[in-house]
């Protein structure tokens, strides 16, 4: 029978999911600073159009769409990474209940618990 290892150090804990909400708090405000520069070339763009010629419309509206997909897609990411820090708290509060031990076990069991408790979340969404 296999002995069960446990890890010196936790591979999870309060602290390391503070510091990755901290770095994610702090890419979602480089990615407002760096959206509202974005939007201002867009406006200065917008004095290089003519408004009687259809390509410099077509281009200024592709430019338009561009950068609000690249807007969008940077709010996503960040929002996508909180929901998962969520979880990961959730699963931090859960195991200190349970086992104060257990966020020192293997790595396996910690993402299959980890797994588990996202997908019982995704079930009471529903």
């Amino acid at each position: 029978m296999p002995k069960e290892y446990v890890l010196k150090n936790p591979i999870i804990s309060r602290q390391k999911v503070d510091r990755i909400l901290k770095t994610i708090k702090d890419n979602a405000d480089t990615d407002r600073i760096e959206a509202s520069n974005l939007l201002e070339e867009i406006k200065a763009q917008l004095s290089v159009v003519i408004p009687n010629d259809r390509e410099s419309l077509e281009g200024y509206v592709r430019l338009v769409n561009t950068a609000l997909a690249a807007i969008n897609q940077m709010g996503n990411a960040n929002d996508k990474l909180l929901k998962l820090t969520g979880v990961i708290q959730k699963f931090i509060q859960q195991t200190e209940k349970e086992d104060p031990v257990g966020l020192g076990k293997a790595a396996g069991s910690f993402f299959s618990q980890l797994t588990a408790i996202s997908s019982k979340k995704d079930d009471e969404d529903d």
